[in-house]
């Protein structure tokens, strides 16, 4: 089970990477645009996605985790721009 240390939210980019306390991680392009749980301890990280155990990586920095929740983009910024009222060049 997860020991002490904040356990973060984050999204991963279209590139499989995504960044916590000052550390860019790699997770790879399968897992782009998905949210996974970053378990943070005094000297790793450790990655999950859902239970599975997906990137661990040795705590290179120093800088604290100011956000704890991933910022993933709503359905509505996902719409087409046929379909988007709020597109003004279709």
């Amino acid at each position: 089970m997860l020991s002490d240390g904040p356990l973060v939210d984050r999204v991963v980019g279209v590139q499989g990477t995504f960044q916590v306390a000052g550390q860019k991680v790699r997770v790879g392009r399968v897992h782009a645009r998905m949210v996974v749980h970053v378990h943070i301890e005094e000297t790793a990280l450790t990655v999950y996605d859902g239970q599975a155990v997906i990137a661990a990586a040795p705590l290179q920095s120093t800088t604290d985790v100011n956000r704890f929740r991933a910022k993933h983009p709503g359905t509505d910024s996902l719409a087409s721009p046929s379909t988007d009222p709020t597109n003004r060049w279709s």
